[in-house]
């Protein structure tokens, strides 16, 4: 394992790249409340709503997790002409993020994720019910043509490129060739909830375990199923490696069939919240790698920085204060 000194003095250079990401921007409402009767008119709960709170999601809560770990940061993606759309792009512009890129598509709603928490007085509230709010449509020739613009535009600053497709068809295939293209010259990540099979020759990357297996057609689970899925998925796509998140237990990092090391995790296995947490494990492994640091360095920092992200409520963010805690306490 690299010297606690290292891994530190990569976090501290997190300040000095600038990282470009283009993706589904998410917009996640969360609404409190006190539950104290049943209804008459059904057999639910009444909620009496006591807050409500907005914090970015998808590939806004990518950029937020960059901007808290010191970099500056350029956002492209579509939102809608509504309220969560408008106080969305406000949060991240108020963070220091370049939200030059996020493109208002009227025809659409802004990408939301509504919970509803509820308790009784003095008790967590607990999520009773999620609301989404989706697009029917892919966006528009036009839309995903200004996207690609401002994309190339701002290469040229960019030390390294996030794509964070959540299933909501911004990514066509010119925005990808681009990336291709982009790769061959600086990192490239690509994290795909639904459709990593498209994502071929580019730097890393980055599903899940039941991504993974489910990408390369793999039914069994373990080490062995995980490591013939990451074989395939390197053969099949072509990135210079493959990180597979394993929730608890760590991350796969496979480069070749001599050339793979599983990364425990770090800290408790209590988790709390798991939301955003790839979120979190893409900012810093993109960030890791853009610093200097090898494969191996990237995945054991995004698993420090995750064994934060799990521990709080809802779409969080990891701060380079607390990064930089963590490796103090866990790193030799």
């Amino acid at each position: 394992m690299v010297s606690k000194r290292q891994l530190k003095k990569l976090v501290r250079n997190f300040g000095n790249l600038r990282i470009g990401i283009v993706g589904d921007m998410v917009a996640d409402t969360y609404i409190t409340g006190i539950t104290e009767r049943v209804s008459r008119e059904a057999p639910v709960l009444i909620v009496r709503q006591q807050t409500e709170h907005l914090v970015p999601g998808g590939a806004a809560n990518v950029a937020m997790n960059l901007t808290s770990l010191g970099a500056a940061v350029d956002v492209a993606g579509v939102i809608g002409a509504d309220r969560s759309g408008e106080n969305l792009k406000r949060i991240l512009k108020d963070a220091g993020i370049n939200v030059r890129g996020i493109v208002v598509n009227p025809a659409c709603g802004t990408i939301s994720k509504t919970r509803i928490l509820a308790g009784a007085k003095h008790t967590l509230a607990q999520q009773v019910l999620r609301l989404d709010c989706e697009p029917n449509s892919p966006p528009t020739p036009d839309i995903t043509k200004k996207i690609l613009g401002y994309i190339r535009r701002i290469d040229r600053n960019v030390d390294g490129w996030i794509v964070s497709d959540y299933g909501y068809r911004l990514i066509d295939d010119a925005i990808l060739e681009q990336m291709r293209k982009i790769a061959k010259n600086k990192p490239v990540l690509a994290d795909s909830r639904f459709d990593i099979m498209r994502y071929s020759n580019l730097t890393v990357i980055k599903p899940n375990e039941l991504e993974a297996l489910s990408a390369a057609e793999i039914e069994n689970n373990g080490k062995r199923a995980i490591l013939s899925a990451a074989e395939k998925l390197k053969r099949q796509l072509d990135p210079k490696v493959v990180i597979i998140t394993l929730g608890n237990q760590g991350m796969l990092v496979y480069q070749s069939r001599r050339e793979y090391k599983f990364i425990p995790a770090v800290g408790t296995d209590k988790i709390v919240d798991l939301t955003g947490a790839g979120d979190t494990s893409a900012a810093v492994l993109l960030l890791s790698i853009s610093a200097g640091a090898d494969f191996y360095e990237s995945a054991y920092l995004a698993n420090c920085a995750g064994s934060v992200v799990v521990m709080k409520y809802g779409s969080a963010s990891c701060s380079q204060k607390e990064l930089l805690r963590i490796i103090d306490e866990r790193s030799a």
